[in-house]
């Protein structure tokens, strides 16, 4: 069974407040759990967010270097613009990116190895198609396998401009996670609208 706890939704006013008070503290608290067999960290990211402030805090804050990252991405969302402050940082990225649209794997229905951290930030990637997307955060998540290591976390994101669709989007993704992961622990997290207004969920797998 899913191990819940009480239900309580934390808040933060940024994201960066979010990686520093929730995801440093729980890798920290895995660390040893989600050591690959090569004896590192990796992480992977299929979206941006805040001009990769995720990739760059990875780095920094979590010990995980450009080289143990895969980075999937759809290239229209990944331009040497979104980094511009960060120009090592863009040119180790990517280096390391493995250039394929999220969208065009979930079409094809193909399973996506990703690493122990997986950070998934749906930044929108699908606006200017049509309102019925056929492709959302339970769609991608349903194509993960992952990597063999003791313990995965997973950390989403939704940024759905609509709160209704944000909340239906991240509990529609929950219940994926439960479907596929039995024992999954999950913790729900918002960030305030100043912030970017994103819904979110982290699970250990």
């Amino acid at each position: 069974m899913m191990n819940m706890g009480i239900a309580i939704i934390t808040e933060f006013s940024t994201v960066q407040e979010m990686l520093d008070q929730l995801i440093a503290p729980k890798v920290e608290e895995l660390r040893d759990s989600l050591i690959s067999e090569d004896g590192t960290l990796k992480m992977t990211t299929n979206w941006l967010v805040n001009n990769g402030e995720e990739l760059i805090f990875s780095h920094e804050m979590l010990g995980i270097p450009f080289k143990n990252m895969q980075v999937i991405v759809n290239t229209l969302f990944f331009k040497p613009s979104v980094l511009k402050p960060y120009p090592n940082a863009y040119h180790e990225i990517s280096k390391n990116a493995k250039w394929e649209s999220i969208d065009t794997i979930v079409k094809r229905r193909e399973e996506v190895l990703v690493n122990p951290i997986t950070f998934i930030s749906l930044i929108s990637c699908f606006k200017g198609k049509d309102n019925d997307r056929l492709i959302n955060l339970s769609n991608i998540l349903e194509q993960l396998t992952y990597s063999n290591t003791e313990k995965r976390f997973i950390v989403t994101l939704s940024s759905e401009e609509d709160v209704q669709k944000k909340e239906s989007e991240i509990e529609v993704a929950k219940t994926t996670i439960i479907y596929l992961n039995g024992d999954a622990e999950i913790g729900d997290f918002r960030i305030s609208e100043e912030g970017g207004g994103y819904h979110g969920f982290w699970a250990i797998l």
